[in-house]
C-alpha cells in the first residue's frame, strides 16, 4: 500500500515536507523515508509528487509541509497515481504549515 501525494506551488515555494506512518519501508522515486524531511523548492504553478510506501493498510499517516516561503498545498491519494488539484481523495490547502492526517 501507498499514498500519493502532491504538493501545489500556489506561489513560489521552499519547503520541508516529513512524512510519519506506523510503519514503512524504503522504495523509489522521491520517497519520503519515515520521519525523515526533504528540502523542496517548487515554481509557482508547478509541482512535486512524493510517495509515501506503508506496510499496512491500517496505518495512519501524517504529511507535514512546512514553509520557509511561498503557499505550498498537499494533495494526496492511495489510489489515484498522480494526484491532483481536482483528483485526489485527501489535501490540505490553508496558507502556513500543512498537516493532513489521513487514517
Amino acid at each position: 500500500c501507498k499514498y500519493l501525494v502532491m504538493v501545489y506551488a500556489y506561489s513560489n515555494t521552499e519547503f520541508i515536507i516529513t512524512a510519519h506512518a506506523e510503519s514503512s519501508v524504503g522504495s523509489t522515486i522521491v520517497t519520503l523515508q519515515e520521519g525523515v524531511p526533504q528540502r523542496v523548492t517548487v515554481a509557482t504553478g508547478d509541482y512535486r509528487y512524493f510517495r509515501i510506501p506503508i506496510i499496512s493498510n491500517n496505518a495512519s499517516v501524517e504529511v507535514t509541509v512546512t514553509p520557509f516561503s511561498g503557499d505550498p498545498d498537499l494533495y494526496a491519494s492511495f489510489d489515484i497515481v498522480r494526484p491532483t488539484q481536482e483528483a485526489h481523495n485527501f489535501s490540505a490547502t490553508g496558507s502556513g504549515t500543512e498537516v493532513l492526517r489521513i487514517s
